[in-house]
């Protein structure tokens, strides 16, 4: 029968702890190599070209007007809604010259989608006006 056998099982778990980690009250575990955390965007490496605006199905990826850059052929720039994002990364596959990378960041929850731990803009801050 299942009964006895679940019995069992609920007394050893009961003796033994949680087997989970009881975050936040210890330190979250590490995360494997390959994690999909908050991507990482190197503003440097970018050409502006929208490949990754182009392939994201979520919408998270946005060609922005960069006002630091003095060449108009490079002053496009990305920025990234994490409120959005799903994680798919083809972004960073799409991408011609490896701008975005895998991020290890995986603590984003927030009450405001304006959030500044939840925009990856890589740029000088916007005037609020």
């Amino acid at each position: 029968m299942a009964f006895p056998k679940l019995v069992k099982i609920g007394l050893r778990q009961l003796i033994q702890g949680p087997v989970t980690n009881l975050f936040p009250k210890t330190p979250p575990v590490p995360v494997p190599r390959e994690f999909r955390g908050k991507p990482r965007y190197d503003r440097e490496k970018c050409i502006g070209c929208g490949a990754c605006v182009k392939v994201c199905p979520s919408g998270a990826v946005e060609l922005i007007e960069d006002p630091t850059i003095e060449n108009p052929k490079k002053r496009k720039k990305v920025e990234f809604y994490m409120g959005l994002c799903i994680f798919c990364y083809f972004c960073m596959e799409a991408c011609p010259v490896d701008a975005i990378s895998y991020g290890d960041e995986w603590l984003l929850s927030s009450y405001d989608k304006f959030d500044s731990k939840l925009i990856v803009r890589d740029l000088p801050e916007r005037e609020q006006s």
